[in-house]
């Protein structure tokens, strides 16, 4: 899925970027125009995107997961891939890891980037995730840090602890006993290497933790 042969090219890349934060998306608008790439669209939303992407016809999209309400931007990835195969797809997300959001049993599209904006410390690094879509493979890709060590079923309790359930509720959801559900909270915390302080216990170190990894801020007093 080669986009460019080298750098000359950038002039000639159609890029839509997908992002519900304005501030946001005129950054990564106006960044990529001042690295040369000068067919650039943008949209909002899910309905604005796929509009724009009939239209405009990209090569690439550079998107957010999590968009607000409606469909999510692997939702998004996955219908523009479904017109155009070939298109290049980067996830610009503050998640550090896909599977805090939940997209579906399809999972990302394959050949997909995936890059965390806390760790977009220069302009050129989207430059350059486009120019190597055909050598990263976003599931594997290390950037997914650190709740990669996760698995599945621990991922699933983080979020459901981060939403306040009790251990009897999530026993109830997931169809075993609370005793089991303590057991399962036990193993993902000493996984995370978290433990008790002296004015925050468990569960709320647990969901701070939640917090941090989608990119959100939770003080705990």
């Amino acid at each position: 899925m080669a986009l460019v042969k080298n750098n000359s090219d950038r002039a000639l890349l159609r890029i839509l970027i997908i992002e519900d934060e304005s501030l946001v998306r005129v950054t990564l608008v106006e960044t990529l125009r001042h690295l040369g790439v000068k067919f650039v669209a943008s949209a909002s939303d899910a309905f604005s995107a796929l509009k724009a992407a009939a239209e405009f016809r990209p090569d690439a999209i550079i998107c957010d997961i999590d968009l607000g309400a409606g469909p999510d931007g692997v939702d998004i990835a996955h219908a523009m891939r479904a017109k155009n195969p070939k298109l290049g797809v980067v996830f610009l997300t503050s998640l550090s890891d896909p599977r805090l959001k939940n997209t579906g049993t399809r999972g990302l599209p394959t050949d997909a980037i995936y890059l965390k904006k806390s760790d977009i410390n220069r302009s050129s690094i989207l430059l350059d995730a486009l120019f190597s879509l055909t050598d990263v493979k976003s599931p594997e890709n290390p950037a997914i840090a650190p709740a990669s060590k996760l698995t599945g079923i621990q991922i699933e309790i983080l979020k459901m602890v981060a939403t306040g359930l009790s251990n009897a509720e999530i026993a109830s959801i997931r169809g075993i006993t609370v005793k089991s559900t303590e057991n399962a909270i036990a193993r993902l915390a000493k996984t995370l290497k978290v433990k008790d302080e002296r004015n925050a216990n468990q569960r709320v170190l647990l969901t701070r933790f939640y917090f941090e990894l989608t990119g959100k801020i939770l003080k705990v007093s």
